[in-house]
């Protein structure tokens, strides 16, 4: 009997073995990594979650992503998709939460749905919610409740980038017939799961994208960003564009792909939206998954001496990216990087990795490195913004971490491109709103120097690399 188990037991390692080395068992669904067209911008803004200290280290506030995700809600009359990871109330070991964010987008979509009942109302989510399986979440059931048509994602459908674990859990753990009925306690929240939720956990898989769509007669309108309707993230700096015209339109067929191979049936199949293109100095596509890695590296690769790049970024470390970086650097390029310092994850304390370990290594080369105030919350913005001496910018920002999951093709991943002048009055915004997340001042305290957190650990950098390497990490 013990040999019979060994056997299997080094035939199941061998396995999954073979599977991790030859690669992904499963290919990138049909329609993603997207890269759109550019359309001209309509009624383009960036919108602003600022976080900072005030003269008497008191925190402040000065959010508005969401008030306008409600807006938006609240005009559109034919259509409304919400695509979101993180939705719920779940604070980890915080004490309490600044903004109540899933229950008010609830009450958002059932009132919608309750005065406009002819208004498809769609919400795409990730597994995360119910802890894969192991709760109920009581926000997603109200919606299903009240006609709503939510849709969880399909994660098995994505590769894998947790090339150590997966490959095993496939073969071994993916029909939970086979897993033990022990429950362990909630990772995130108060309670216990069962074993299952939590093998599922450590695929490190996500749909991360942060997109919401309105339509009404007259017009079609996006915003994305980077910012969850998560209650332990509502003191998070983030940042979003809200836009409108036929950019939308490549939106829309970026979240019928989720809908399509997540099961969701012929949701979005027939609604067709088109939008009149007024001439706009600024234009903008959609990109998401790989293509945002591509349109990072070209941005950088693009520029020479005498352009600029800033970047403000929550988890850094893909290593093209950085290499980019590096030789844009020695052509003359200025290049800025707001880091957060990875130190607070819903009241728990991390380590640094990435970002402590890989700002080191872009410090060597000369950049110029910051790291976000937090005291608690996270500054969660992902956003480059390169000025070019010819007077044109281009700004790239959305749900995408600088990171191997986050755009080599495994999570799912929103971004908007935008190009046009640097005198563009929004282009100036934003770079006003860098300058002084930038610039910290004693009556609004927003960064530290570069020494506060830097970390030459050897130890700690291999552990960076193997993590990216491999996906066994949650960046």
């Amino acid at each position: 009997m013990k040999f019979q188990f060994l056997r299997v037991f080094w035939l199941v390692l061998l396995m999954a073995s073979g599977a991790a080395l030859s690669g992904p068992l499963v290919s990138t669904p049909s329609g993603t990594s997207f890269k759109g067209g550019f359309h001209p911008a309509q009624d383009v803004r960036f919108l602003y979650d600022k976080t900072f200290l005030n003269a008497n280290n008191e925190r402040v506030m000065e959010h508005e992503i969401f008030d306008q995700v409600y807006a938006l809600i609240k005009q559109s009359t034919r259509l409304v998709l919400v695509d979101m990871f993180l939705f719920n109330d779940f604070k980890g070991s915080q004490i309490s939460s600044p903004r109540p964010l899933s229950e008010e987008l609830t009450q958002a979509l059932l009132q919608k749905k309750a005065s406009f009942p002819e208004c498809d109302v769609i919400l795409i989510t990730d597994p995360v919610n119910t802890v894969y399986g192991g709760v109920s979440s009581p926000y997603l059931e109200r919606l299903k409740k009240a006609g709503v048509q939510v849709v969880i994602t399909d994660l098995e459908q994505l590769p894998d980038s947790n090339t150590l674990y997966s490959p095993l859990w496939r073969v071994l753990f993916a029909s939970k017939n086979y897993v033990p009925k022990w429950r362990l306690p909630n990772p995130f929240d108060k309670g216990k799961v069962p074993l299952a939720s939590m093998l599922s956990l450590i695929n490190f898989k996500a749909n991360h994208r942060k997109v919401v769509i309105g339509v009404n007669d007259q017009e079609m309108t996006a915003i994305v960003g980077s910012a969850n309707p998560h209650d332990g993230s509502g003191a998070h700096e983030n940042l979003a564009v809200r836009f409108s015209g036929q950019a939308v339109v490549d939106l829309l067929r970026t979240e019928r792909t989720v809908v399509a191979f997540s099961g969701g049936g012929g949701l979005l199949s027939s609604f067709q939206g088109s939008q009149a293109m007024d001439a706009s100095e600024v234009t903008l596509r959609v990109i998401t998954e790989r293509a945002i890695k591509e349109a990072v590296l070209d941005a950088v690769n693009e520029s020479m001496a005498g352009d600029a790049i800033d970047i403000a970024m929550f988890y850094f470390g893909e290593r093209d990216i950085i290499a980019a970086l590096g030789s844009a650097k020695k052509r003359g390029v200025a290049i800025r990087l707001l880091l957060d310092p990875n130190k607070d994850a819903f009241g728990r304390e991390k380590n640094g990795i990435p970002n402590r370990p890989s700002a080191h290594e872009l410090a060597k080369l000369g950049i110029s490195i910051r790291w976000c105030l937090t005291q608690g919350e996270q500054c969660h913005s992902k956003m480059l913004l390169a000025r070019y001496k010819d007077g044109n910018s281009r700004v790239i920002l959305g749900s995408a971490n600088y990171t191997r999951r986050n755009i080599d093709g495994f999570n799912l991943e929103t971004n908007m491109e935008l190009r046009g002048p640097s005198t563009h009055q929004e282009f100036e915004n934003l770079a006003d709103y860098f300058e002084s997340r930038w610039l910290s001042k004693k009556s609004r305290k927003t960064s530290l120097e570069y020494r506060v957190y830097r970390d030459i650990g050897v130890f700690k950098y291999w552990q960076y690399r193997l993590m990216e390497f491999s996906g066994l990490s949650a960046f």
